[in-house]
């Protein structure tokens, strides 16, 4: 098998009962357990939004009458040729399984599925049973988050609901969920997971295994409310789609449907096909059921630009107003708009994305930003309704991220008050750290909601963040009096997350500068350190430009009254900025800067201007995978 051309896969698994002591209903814990299977050769690359998957019960690679059939199950799977395998029920070292670590053995034989994980649901016969993950690519972010089983008279215990995330060839991030749902409180476990998966919602999300539950039971009335069944058949012959017995049984009164692979809404273009894959003699009790989808392509262009819009239309006022995200060609073709959401979301019960709206005459808030990845952007505003005051000490500060294809994620907040909501970064959508009108630095998980913050000290009341893309190295701005002005935090290669980070204010940047706001930094050579410095200093309305030649020496300034924000890159050593500006003539302009020459008597190209009643708070590169 070894030598068949390789294909995309991914891999989901399922949990079965957990007979260890209960845990919280948020518990989670991190996967060590994985790793690459040996003579591992280079795949060959798959594009595409399509992706194929495959949900398979392997009964701890046996027959039902104990006889091991591993070998079999390993060449069903081969053959399916698919993108994505979902094991249930996997041994690991166990003394009836022979010793033998089934997840890395499978990752061994069956050809693309070179990157594997497991993680147990409890120690078993001088082993481990649980769950496997098979993958083209390396696995990141694992986490075995645990559901809840009530038995009457008996102690609560909780099984595996276990998430990942992986990267398609095309770059294109995915996240992946496996559970096995017990025979009791599956409603509850349904809900359950509907509330994990929050953490992904800006991915597409595919979550396979076994339910124990039937189509159209409340189980999966739950669960659609959020995915789509990639199996649609129900009106034909139950023998086109039962996956369980897969042994003989002449009458179908006992087959039943329980297997399930399902897709989210959100980035489900359509489901190509599906499959029960009725081997002519069944290697366990369960069938192997097949999916296909196409996931939405609706990314946004490359080098587009996506400007941040407050207000509706009417008046801006010291109110609340709705957000919007428009996507510019950089000539100033409005491409698309997305709405940021001003009700809370609600899918099968379950808060999925919160109202974020901003301050209308908030001239400090509102600065997007660009992940490290490239992938997403992150913004911030407050859990309220439009047109209402901001009790500052009350309402939650919310993260909205927004993917690469246009989805929306407004899950993540916070319950600290750091006054108005100014900035907020992010190097892959997983944390944040982010800035406000008070307090100091805060960083906040993914998926975090109505907790405070974790403090980083730092200067209170800083304008901004930035993550400098090639070094992930955590920056800001403040006007603080006696601060640093620019500032990197932190001594490491990675941002802190805890801890009260060293502020180490940029050599040689004036401490005397008035109002330094967002920044840019560019690196003209190849060594992955910035060299060249944008600062918007709003006070002044003008944009500086610093060169590092053993400090921080300036290089010239060029006038934009009302600038606010800022972006740039650069190609064949010129810089091309794109800076928005504030007021009653509100607008994106374009400075173009060669990289040696200095900033003062550059021409600014008026590039779009902001609709009646509206500003552009500010600018970013759109997100790509």
């Amino acid at each position: 098998m070894k030598n068949k051309l390789r294909t995309l896969k991914f891999y989901l698994v399922t949990s079965c009962f957990v007979l260890g002591a209960s845990c919280s209903k948020y518990d989670y814990t991190i996967q060590e357990d994985s790793g690459i299977a040996p003579e591992f050769t280079e795949s060959v690359a798959s594009s595409g939004n399509t992706v194929s998957m495959l949900t398979y019960n392997i009964h701890r690679g046996k027959d039902r009458n104990g006889v091991d059939k591993l070998s079999d199950i390993a060449t069903v799977i081969d053959s399916s040729g698919v993108d994505f395998v979902f094991l249930q029920e996997v041994d690991k070292n166990t003394v009836s399984s022979g010793g033998i670590d089934q997840t890395a053995w499978l990752a061994s034989q069956i050809s693309g599925l070179n990157y594997y994980a497991f993680e147990k649901h409890y120690d078993y016969d001088g082993g481990e049973y649980g769950l496997g993950i098979l993958s083209k690519y390396p696995l990141s972010d694992i986490r075995n988050n645990r559901l809840t089983v009530r038995r009457s008279g008996q102690p609560n215990r909780t099984i595996a609901l276990l998430t990942a995330r992986a990267k398609l060839a095309n770059g294109r991030m995915v996240s992946l969920a496996s559970t096995h749902f017990s025979s009791d409180d599956k409603v509850e476990q349904a809900n359950e997971t509907i509330e994990y998966l929050r953490y992904y919602s800006n991915l597409p999300m595919i979550l396979g295994g076994d339910l124990n539950s039937l189509p159209g039971s409340g189980v999966m009335d739950v669960m659609l409310g959020h995915f789509d069944d990639t199996e649609n058949r129900y009106s034909s012959s139950i023998y086109d789609y039962f996956t369980f017995p897969a042994h003989n049984v002449p009458d179908s009164t006992y087959l039943k449907k329980i297997d399930y692979v399902l897709v989210d809404k959100a980035h489900t273009s359509s489901i190509i096909s599906r499959e029960v894959i009725k081997t002519p003699n069944p290697t366990r009790d369960h069938y192997p059921f097949k999916a296909t989808v196409e996931l939405k392509d609706n990314l946004f262009g490359e080098g587009n630009l996506l400007v941040m819009r407050y207000g509706n239309g009417t008046a801006l006022s010291s109110k609340t107003t709705q957000i919007y995200v428009d996507e510019y060609s950089p000539s100033g073709t409005l491409i698309r708009t997305l709405n940021m959401p001003v009700t809370d979301q609600v899918i099968g019960g379950v808060e999925f994305n919160k109202k974020i709206t901003g301050i209308g005459s908030g001239n400090y808030e509102g600065l997007m930003t660009l992940s490290r990845d490239g992938q997403s952007v992150s913004l911030m505003g407050y859990d309220l309704a439009q047109n209402v005051t901001v009790p500052y000490p009350i309402s939650e500060r919310v993260v909205g991220l927004i993917s690469a294809d246009g989805v929306i994620n407004t899950y993540t907040s916070t319950s600290t008050d750091i006054g108005s909501t100014r900035c907020v970064a992010s190097i892959d959508g997983s944390g944040f750290w982010a800035v406000g009108s008070k307090r100091n630095i805060r960083y906040l998980p993914m998926g975090s909601s109505g907790v405070a913050a974790t403090d980083l000290g730092g200067p209170s009341g800083s304008r901004s963040i930035y993550l400098y893309d090639n070094n992930e190295r955590l920056y800001l701005s403040t006007t603080i009096s006696g601060g640093p002005r620019i500032a990197r935090v932190g001594t490491g290669s990675v941002p802190p997350t805890s801890g009260t980070p060293t502020i180490q204010a940029f050599p040689g940047y004036p401490l005397t500068a008035t109002s330094p706001n967002q920044f840019v930094l560019i690196d003209t050579g190849t060594n992955n350190t910035p060299d060249k410095l944008y600062v918007v200093d709003d006070s002044a309305g003008q944009i500086l430009k610093y060169t590092y030649s053993g400090g921080w020496v300036a290089q010239g300034a060029v006038s934009v009254p009302g600038i606010k924000s800022i972006t740039g890159e650069i190609t064949s050593g010129t810089v091309t900025l794109y800076v928005t500006t504030i007021g009653s003539s509100s607008s994106v302009k374009k400075i173009v800067n060669p990289s040696g020459s200095t900033l003062a008597g550059a021409t600014v190209h008026h590039i779009v201007s902001a609709p009646t009643n509206t500003v552009f708070k500010s600018i970013v590169f759109a997100p790509t995978f």
